[in-house]
């Protein structure tokens, strides 16, 4: 997980977002039985950035 989270703050970042929100998650299971056993695992990654346009960007690039 350090590798993706790093790559995560990395982007966020050089996107310079005003605010961001991470949600990370991760499952894991097992089930044993006579001779045979199984796993699984889930993952995943819930990302939210606010960011305010430029005043530029509002007045159609015209200063």
């Amino acid at each position: 997980m350090k590798p993706v989270v790093g790559k995560v703050m990395e982007t966020f970042r050089a996107l310079g977002p005003e605010e961001c929100q991470v949600e990370l998650g991760l499952k894991l299971n097992g089930e044993v039985a006579l001779f045979v056993s199984k796993g699984g695992a889930e993952a995943h990654i819930k990302v939210t950035m606010k960011r305010k346009p430029h005043p530029a960007a509002s007045d159609g690039g015209q200063s």
